[in-house]
């Protein structure tokens, strides 16, 4: 969060408006406003306004495509990258399923900022198709799209058959 303090009331050049600078618009030839016991004099203000200095990550953009899915019993690890350049944190992985004819899916995607942690949660789903009866699994990529930064760590977990994390990676 970045404070910033604004002096001055409502003048000309303001680019905020602030509660209460309407004013009856009466003012002397030196721009000062007439005050209750008959003085003139400018007022000023002193009032510290928060912003949201743009520096937290914010989660802005998702997808997960299925590369391969085939029999097989796959290691259960994923590998995360960060590409500061376009915002971008990409995730490859091949999960568990009952048999090939799954496809993956971000099944969750939470971004904490607290603790500047992305947790992504990687599920299966079936495409209803006849399949070959064997364990299966889905290879798949995700990218996820931020501006304001890149998250400080990522968790990877993947659900499905065999559930629990996969990746832990600090940038």
């Amino acid at each position: 969060m970045d404070r910033r303090t604004f002096l001055g009331g409502c003048g000309v050049a303001a680019t905020i408006s602030l509660a209460g600078c309407g004013g009856t618009g009466e003012t002397d030839e030196n721009g000062s406003t007439p005050t209750d016991d008959g003085s003139t004099g400018v007022s000023t203000s002193e009032q510290t306004i928060e912003t949201t200095s743009g520096t937290q990550p914010q989660l802005v953009g998702q997808s997960i495509a299925t590369e391969e899915t085939s029999c097989g019993t796959p290691d259960g690890s994923a590998t995360v990258g960060f590409a500061s350049g376009d915002g971008s944190v990409a995730i490859e992985g091949v999960i568990a399923a009952n048999n090939p004819c799954h496809t993956a899916t971000l099944s969750s995607v939470d971004y904490d900022d607290t603790s500047d942690t992305l947790t992504v949660v990687i599920g299966v789903e079936s495409t209803n198709q006849m399949c070959e009866q064997c364990l299966g699994q889905a290879e798949y990529r995700a990218s996820l799209g931020f501006i304001g930064g890149l998250p400080g760590r990522v968790v990877v977990e993947h659900g499905g058959t065999n559930p629990g994390a996969v990746a832990d990676v600090m940038r």
